[in-house]
């Protein structure tokens, strides 16, 4: 068995489900194409660039079937949404597996492998709850894990095809969820990475209250010294308050960075989106976690082009990063996706006309990113190590600021720690993306130096 995973880290953490699964049953893996005799590709279809990288790689492994692979099964948002066309048009997928049935991954793998001949598709209920997380098999590296809180979504953003493709907001519950964080905390997490649909969202379904202000609380309680960072990405901004803003700024664990995707700056335009915040929220947001953390790091996206999004919007939104200054941003264009509301909204913008705007507003942000960065320079962070130093390269790490996988790294030159640890980080150089910095000798001793930790999956 071989897994590719396309998509956000909700998608990883699906495979790593899967591959529990599978190794309950007694299935070997491999990270080598050549060497499966069945491959997965676990695909993304939240934007119109992702549709067409899972083609792209669907069919690159599909080509492997002329070689050593007997199994191809396509997984994930796209079979959720194209399985018929998918098996029409790609003879050499054997079975489709959506989002609703991802706990028949085992039963799909056998047949496929008994040569039956007969090609599946099990689209099934995207509002089911699927595979339990604590028999998932870690693809990241164990003292970064992502903790997955809940599944699916129930805003009503009119671009988003996400709530069709994977059912309401579902919460697991704080025990269910500390409890796991327990786990990952004794098998070696310096750092964990909390995901959901929106996580600020969390336990409003199930609860009736939102619960991150809680889990904060409870992981400060966690037994061991290892936990450093509690970083949580997919923030809604509608959800922040005050009252989640101050748990936020008296956990010990919680990592100073926050994801927090507005989508857009101008409140008319939010209000097409179906956001249900306004611009004024935004500024007190970005002010107030900047207030009660100084050194917050906080990372966004925006979508640019919205139907109805005129010159002056556009405008406004330069004029908001100026204001916020986030340290990281992603842009992409606008797509009309169909079965969203947004579909059928009128004034659509002009598809050079968004490329140009995309264009200008990320050399807008550039240029903010790279101030950010430079003004590290001079400063000693706690950076944790991810890979290893080499006589010719240097270590490779993140500080609070760097999430895994989406940010910028930190270059370490000197006597870094092994992966895994900590090591103090002077800042020598930097530039949009990226920094350089020399370990420092720590002469108080690092708390977590010498905790031994498991070896990566």
């Amino acid at each position: 068995m071989a897994f590719v995973t396309l998509g956000c880290p909700k998608n990883q953490v699906d495979s790593e489900v899967m591959l529990g699964r599978l190794h309950q049953a007694g299935f070997a893996t491999t990270h080598d194409l050549s060497l499966a005799d069945v491959a997965v590709v676990n695909t993304c279809a939240f934007l119109q660039a992702a549709v067409e990288e899972g083609l792209e790689t669907i069919i690159d492994v599909a080509r492997l079937k002329s070689a050593n692979l007997k199994g191809l099964v396509v997984t994930g948002c796209m079979s959720q949404r194209y399985s018929g066309q998918l098996l029409e048009e790609i003879p050499e997928i054997d079975a489709i597996v959506g989002t609703g049935a991802v706990d028949e991954i085992v039963e799909v793998c056998r047949n496929v492998l008994s040569e039956k001949g007969v090609r599946a598709s099990l689209v099934g209920d995207p509002n089911k709850s699927y595979l339990d997380p604590s028999v998932r098999v870690l693809s990241t590296p164990r003292w970064s894990p992502y903790l997955q809180i809940s599944q699916g979504c129930s805003n009503t953003c009119t671009f988003c095809i996400i709530p069709k493709l994977r059912g309401p907001g579902r919460s697991r519950t704080l025990d269910e969820v500390i409890v796991e964080a327990g786990k990952l905390v004794a098998s070696g997490a310096r750092e964990i990475v909390v995901i959901g649909q929106d996580t600020t969202a969390w336990g409003l379904d199930s609860e009736g209250r939102a619960l991150l202000g809680a889990m904060y609380r409870r992981m400060d309680e966690l037994e061991g010294d290892g936990l450093k960072w509690v970083r949580v990405m997919y923030t809604n901004p509608l959800f922040w308050d005050e009252a989640l803003v101050d748990d936020f700024a008296a956990a010990q664990t919680a990592c100073a960075y926050i994801d927090m995707p507005i989508q857009h700056s101008v409140t008319r335009v939010l209000a097409r989106m179906g956001r249900g915040y306004t611009r004024e929220h935004c500024s007190w947001l970005v002010r107030r976690l900047r207030e009660v953390r100084p050194n917050v790091a906080l990372r966004t996206s925006i979508i640019v082009g919205f139907p109805g999004e005129t010159d002056d919007d556009f405008r406004q939104t330069l004029e908001f990063l100026d204001e916020a200054r986030f340290d990281r941003l992603v842009a992409f264009p606008y797509f009309p996706e169909d079965g969203t509301a947004a579909f059928k909204l009128d004034g659509r913008v002009p598809d050079d006309v968004q490329q140009e705007r995309v264009s200008v507003l990320l050399a807008h942000q550039s240029r903010i990113s790279r101030e950010k960065n430079r003004s590290m320079v001079g400063q000693t962070l706690d950076v944790l190590i991810d890979r290893p130093g080499t006589d010719r390269e240097a270590a490779i790490g993140r500080s609070h600021r760097e999430a895994p996988e989406i940010d910028g790294v930190i270059r370490v030159t000197g006597k870094a720690s092994p992966p895994g640890q900590f090591t103090r980080v002077r800042i020598t150089g930097a530039n949009s993306f990226d920094l350089t910095g020399v370990a420092v000798p720590d002469r108080t001793r690092n708390p977590l130096e010498g905790v031994p930790i498991a070896a990566s999956k």
